[in-house]
């Protein structure tokens, strides 16, 4: 029975539920009643014991919206480290304190699972919680994940390599997007330009981080166009307009942090002498002076020691 009760207020009341030490984990129904109308809403209770089932529940995208299929990795294994084999799983999913019908699994050979579940075309809320319900010799567990849902809302950020987009020359322009908590968001689309051409394909690849190639022509605007998640197909977002001339830069991929230097390529609207700057946490690391123009990438080093950034600009009595 709840207890600290405290009088309702235009319309609302705040109460609190003690559980005893000793109550057994698992899936527990919270039951409102007021008058003749009862309110119910299943809440899932952890126990304090030492967990005997080790647990990874994954989802594989970060954002989703109405009618998306939900895909979620599963890992069990025993206390001691083996693979919970072939072992049935239940799936409970709450959209706003309802529940969707139950889906059952099995893990494989591994202890491993992919759970799937759809969720409603006519979703209102980013109220979505994932649990998985572990029975094993009469003894229950379970671990949960909120659904990262979107509805009508997302921040798109534009970094273009090297600052600016220079009209002519190829270059790259990283992403970020985020929900409306601030978290990121899974989202896939198209940059169209103003006479409705399609020109570049993107989606988020980690973190709602990802990245695409642009060569923007000269007088032409362009748009992204967002195909997912579903409830964000439409959206249209602009991108960053392009510079009539400039220079624009090019890092070679070194995720690994494998080589001794940066490389940085340069391409430039009009020919120049340009300085190439190495910069960690505000500190030049290294330069290089490379002649830069349009009809090729003219490449440098700059030596490094940790996370870095490249920064061009023209050298003084340069075009």
């Amino acid at each position: 029975m709840l207890r600290h009760v405290r009088p309702a207020e235009q319309g609302a009341a705040v109460a609190s539920l003690d559980l005893p030490r000793n109550a057994a984990g698992g899936l527990y129904t919270l039951r409102a009643r007021v008058g003749d109308r009862t309110s119910e809403r299943p809440i899932v209770v952890a126990g304090f014991e030492e967990p005997r089932i080790r647990k990874e529940l994954d989802l594989l995208r970060e954002a989703y919206g109405p009618g998306d299929e939900v895909r979620a990795a599963l890992t069990l294994a025993t206390a001691g480290g083996g693979p919970l084999v072939d072992h049935p799983v239940q799936v409970l999913v709450q959209v706003g304190g309802r529940v969707l019908p139950r889906v059952e699994s099995r893990t494989d050979l591994n202890g491993e699972a992919t759970l799937s579940f759809r969720l409603p075309d006519g979703l209102t809320t980013a109220d979505v919680l994932l649990t998985v319900l572990v029975e094993e010799a009469g003894w229950q567990e379970s671990i949960s994940r909120p659904v990262p849902v979107v509805l009508d809302a997302v921040d798109i950020q534009w970094f273009p390599e090297g600052g600016d987009l220079v009209e002519g020359l190829p270059s790259r322009v990283y992403l970020r997007a985020r929900n409306a908590h601030g978290e990121p968001a899974d989202i896939e689309g198209v940059v169209v330009d103003d006479l409705g051409a399609e020109v570049a394909a993107f989606r988020t690849v980690h973190d709602g981080l990802g990245r695409l190639p642009l060569t923007p022509a000269p007088g032409r605007a362009y748009t992204a166009r967002l195909t997912a998640p579903s409830s964000l197909a439409g959206k249209e977002i602009p991108l960053p307009a392009a510079l009539p001339e400039g220079c624009v830069l090019h890092t070679y991929d070194d995720l690994q942090g494998a080589l001794a230097a940066l490389r940085v390529g340069v391409w430039c609207s009009t020919e120049r002498e340009v300085e190439v700057l190495g910069v960690q946490a505000d500190q030049v690391l290294g330069a290089a002076i490379v002649e830069a123009g349009p009809r090729a990438l003219r490449s440098c080093t700059c030596s490094r020691t940790g996370p870095r950034s490249a920064g061009a600009r023209g050298r003084p009595g340069s075009p």
